[in-house]
């Protein structure tokens, strides 16, 4: 039985062969089942004409536009597991026009892989400018397990000296965005050279192999670890004695006390804010001694003011920020630029209210390593900005809890999400 659940990111530039790679490992690691694998040899086939020849890149390439543009516009989700742990694979698009969708993919995820293509690097000498851009989305992000998965070694000839200096040029831009750890992995996605297995081809390189690194990293912030949050999604029974909704991150046990936040607009924050004792939990009508996280259960109080929808129960020793203004990490969705000093509804968790965003900080030069000053925001650029809103919240900071650290952001006229944010610190 696998003991946790491990999400990890492939990123890199286009045709560096991140859907290939996952494909190969998918196979390797014979997590594909018979219908899955009669598929692919068949598409394979109707591809390149082949008996023997499978494309691996057929596994994660799931639309039929992304198959004719010969691109992933998308991010494609796998999972498989390993006796040690289970995965969650995001492939994430190459391309610059979709740094939304890796921001999106990269915010839950424990490790990056990153891909480089070896013949292109060798050949420019340089690390492309997409894959910089994608490590730096990584580290905005607090990505703390990099590997670098220099791809493609077959086609020079496994030669280490190759893959030593491509590891060299990585190293300096690591530097320059503050990545302080990346373990540099020599492999071929296509020949499956060093992904489950060392290579014999490579016997020069001392390291793990690609799976093997993956089950070796430590998540250092399990949501089971951490203090207690529970959401209130709905409330059932009389002064809504009966509180429904998902328990985040840590635990709670009946006779815990914990604080509960109420949903309302307040003018001192301490009037939202009392104790209370868990009197009973329940999930599919069987009382239960204690909930963790992942766990959707009904709670129920010792005592009730009318929670509702947006509350928030805490542990009672870690409690949550609460503030009407922060500082946030924003990535921007929509084709309509970011309009300062104008109402947005914010999402987090349970919880939506109405904010503005006050003003821009700094937006991130993805192309390059100076910040910029900014006084808007268009589709797939990000920017660190104050947020001021209408009423407190109870919140806490995105790297220390994920969930009520982050939001999105909902224009009010379209109904459309129109960004996502992590919470970086209180005013």
């Amino acid at each position: 039985m696998a003991s946790s659940i491990f999400r990890f990111l492939t990123a890199g530039s286009v045709d560096d062969g991140k859907s290939t790679l996952i494909g190969r490992l998918l196979f390797d690691s014979k997590s594909l089942f018979n219908d899955q694998l009669a598929s692919l040899e068949k598409a394979s086939l109707l591809k390149h004409g082949l008996q023997d020849q499978i494309d691996f890149s057929l596994l994660t390439d799931g639309l039929q536009e992304e198959r004719a543009q010969g691109i992933t516009i998308d991010v494609a989700y796998r999972y498989f597991s390993t006796p040690r742990r289970k995965f969650i694979i995001a492939d994430s698009p190459g391309h610059a026009e979709f740094t939304r969708n890796m921001f999106t993919a990269a915010s839950t995820a424990n490790a990056i892989v990153l891909l480089v293509d070896a013949p292109k690097v060798k050949r420019k000498k340089e690390i492309l400018p997409q894959t910089r851009r994608h490590a730096q989305i990584a580290s905005l992000l607090g990505i703390q397990n990099f590997i670098l998965a220099v791809n493609k070694m077959d086609l020079l000839k496994f030669n280490k000296a190759d893959f030593f200096q491509i590891a060299r040029m990585f190293e300096d831009c690591a530097n320059d965005l503050g990545i302080k750890n990346f373990l540099p992995i020599p492999l071929s996605a296509l020949q499956g050279e060093n992904i489950i297995e060392k290579s014999k081809k490579m016997s020069w390189y001392d390291g793990p192999p690609l799976l093997r690194a993956l089950e070796n990293f430590l998540i250092t912030s399990a949501p089971s670890d951490l203090s207690f949050r529970f959401p209130i999604q709905l409330t059932r029974g009389d002064q809504a004695q009966f509180l429904m909704g998902r328990v985040t991150s840590g635990q709670v046990e009946v006779g815990d006390q914990v604080l509960v936040y109420a949903n309302q607009k307040v003018i001192k924050a301490k009037s939202a804010q009392r104790t209370a004792t868990i009197k009973k939990i329940s999930q599919h009508k069987k009382e239960l001694k204690r909930a963790q996280a992942g766990q959707s259960v009904l709670i129920e109080l010792d005592k009730v003011e009318g929670e509702n929808r947006g509350s928030l129960l805490t542990s009672i020793n870690k409690t949550v920020l609460r503030t009407k203004k922060f500082k946030a990490t924003l990535c921007w969705f929509s084709e309509a630029s970011l309009r300062v000093n104008q109402p947005y509804i914010l999402k987090i968790t349970t919880k939506m209210t109405e904010v503005i965003i006050e003003r821009i900080l700094e937006r991130v030069d993805l192309e390059g390593s100076e910040n910029q000053i900014a006084e808007t925001l268009y589709m797939n650029q990000i920017a660190l900005v104050e947020v001021s809103c209408e009423e407190f919240l109870a919140i806490d900071l995105y790297h220390q809890h994920q969930e009520t650290g982050s939001f999105i952001l909902i224009d009010k006229s379209t109904n459309g999400t129109c960004a996502a944010g992590m919470i970086r610190a209180a005013i």
